[in-house]
């Protein structure tokens, strides 16, 4: 039993393993390895995609250029970050709802049910929900400048 209860708890331990940093840039030494795909700008629009296979233009050798960038993949992940916090500011926190059941065991009666019930919200959440919405658009609008 006691050996059942260490490896339940030693089951969760996680331990760390130091991965290599990279020492340049990830840059592609071949045309097969580059981002040739165009996110889509809206919403149900189509992502654009340079061919490889055909005469490349100037544009799409621009394109292509601004695409594998690594600078410029790092200030996309970076705008990225700022839009997913817009997100997350704009979401409240869950209400938590619980509902207990106890027997009280006492005296000559025996057995009284206990009922416990609670219902909480985080209020702080509540009160600074626009101040928090408008801090992450401003942001946003840092790294879109």
């Amino acid at each position: 039993m006691a050996g059942w209860a260490a490896a339940a708890l030693l089951g969760g331990c996680a331990t760390y393993h130091a991965l290599p940093l990279a020492r340049a840039p990830n840059l592609s030494p071949r045309l097969s390895g580059l981002r040739t795909e165009v996110p889509a700008l809206r919403a149900g629009a189509a992502a654009w995609r340079v061919d490889l296979d055909a005469p490349l233009s100037i544009d799409d050798i621009g394109l292509l250029a601004v695409l594998n960038d690594p600078a410029l993949r790092a200030e996309r992940g970076i705008l990225g970050q700022a839009q997913a916090a817009v997100i997350q500011a704009s979401l409240l926190p869950n209400p938590t709802a619980s509902l207990t059941f106890e027997p009280l065991i006492g005296g000559a009666g025996g057995v009284a049910p206990s009922w416990s019930a609670s219902l909480t919200e985080d209020v702080g959440a509540i009160l600074t929900y626009r101040t928090r919405v408008k801090s992450a658009h401003f942001a946003l609008g840092q790294v879109n400048a």
